[in-house]
């Protein structure tokens, strides 16, 4: 990426090329510039005017020029006049090392800028007071990149050549003109603006009074409004209470015929029950005759079973008799096992004794042999 600097405002003419050449703004203190870029001290005020700064003061126009003749040797300078007459693309080739320019600007060389009148006669009074802005200026064309020109060593006279009084005299009719021209357009834009505003003010009225009139209008409308809502919402409660009556209306319809075909259900039903209970009246006379002979039966199973608990009594007596009995022989037995068991241990016990007599009987025997 190419950069440049300038310790001014461009002109917007010369920032565009720069821009189409692709060379973009840098910093002072940027060490990758490629295109320091000054200027005469006219475009250098023309330049600030056009950009609509404040005019910089003498001090800040010293620091300018001071800036750029204090660059190192070999440092790229070239003016912003002699820069306008490159095209981008050949701008944009000389400062990649790919080719030289002087030679086809060489061919249609043209004059330095012209400078205006009282522009010349601003600046010849800058450098009355300042000579080491020309000194500088001066400078910067002996060291700077000319591209097929001569340096602007004839800058003074070129000033002074300017300054007559006649072309100082013309330069100041030319903005006055200028300067009326525009004082008049001001004053007829102010005087439509003007016509404007009275005719904007007068359709405000004229709209504040439709504005009123709408309103009023509108208050009325609101109010009929509201009297057809009202209107609208006792018809609608009506019509509601109707459909509500309707419905009740309906469902006591529906309760009667539920209540109608409950009382059949009924009838019926009663018809049922009466048949049913004349039956069971017959049943009952024939269920006393079957209970009055189930009666004599259990009379009879009573007595046959009065016989049978007395027998069951003296069975119980029998077998309670029995019981002591088979106790007693219990007993005798358990008495008779103890007794056994007793009499086989106490014959385990002597024939344990035998044994060891006879033991001890034969160990005396080997002992005396």
């Amino acid at each position: 990426m190419l950069h440049w600097y300038a310790p001014y405002p461009l002109l917007s003419g010369l920032e565009q090329r720069l821009s189409d050449a692709e060379v973009v703004e840098g910093t002072p203190d940027d060490q990758s510039i490629d295109l320091w870029i000054y200027d005469s001290p006219d475009r250098l005020l023309a330049s600030w005017i056009q950009r609509k700064q404040c005019a910089p003061t003498t001090k800040e126009l010293v620091k300018a020029y001071s800036s750029l003749v204090s660059l190192p040797a070999g440092s790229r300078l070239i003016s912003g006049w002699r820069l306008e007459q490159i095209d981008p693309a050949s701008l944009n080739a000389w400062l990649r090392g790919d080719g030289e320019i002087d030679a086809e600007l060489a061919a249609h060389r043209q004059l330095q800028p012209e400078i205006t009148p009282l522009d010349g006669q601003l600046v010849v009074r800058i450098l009355e007071d300042f000579p080491n802005v020309l000194e500088s200026y001066l400078d910067l064309e002996l060291r700077a990149e000319l591209v097929g020109h001569q340096p602007d060593s004839t800058y003074l006279e070129r000033l002074l050549h300017t300054c007559t009084p006649e072309a100082l005299l013309e330069n100041w009719n030319r903005l006055h003109a200028e300067h009326l021209s525009q004082l008049q357009l001001f004053n007829s834009e102010r005087d439509e603006a003007l016509a404007q505003r009275d005719k904007l003010a007068n359709q405000l009225k004229e709209s504040n009074d439709e504005s009123e009139l709408t309103l009023l209008q509108l208050h009325e409308v609101q109010e009929e409004l509201e009297h057809y809502f009202l209107s609208s919402r006792d018809r609608a409660n009506l019509q509601t209470e109707r459909d509500t009556l309707a419905a009740e209306r309906d469902t006591l319809a529906a309760e009667r015929d539920t209540l109608a075909a409950e009382r059949d259900t009924l009838a019926a039903e009663r018809d049922r029950l009466a048949t049913q209970l004349n039956e069971s009246k017959e049943e009952a006379v024939l269920t006393n005759l079957q209970l009055h002979q189930v009666q004599e039966e259990s009379n009879t199973i009573v007595a046959e079973r009065e016989r049978l608990a007395t027998q069951l009594n003296e069975s119980k007596e029998e077998a309670v008799l029995t019981n002591l009995q088979l106790n007693q022989v219990q007993e005798e037995l358990e008495r008779c096992f103890l007794v056994c068991r007793e009499q086989a241990n106490l014959l385990d016990r002597q024939n344990h004794l035998a044994q060891n007599a006879i033991k001890l009987a034969s160990g005396s025997t080997r002992s005396s042999i």
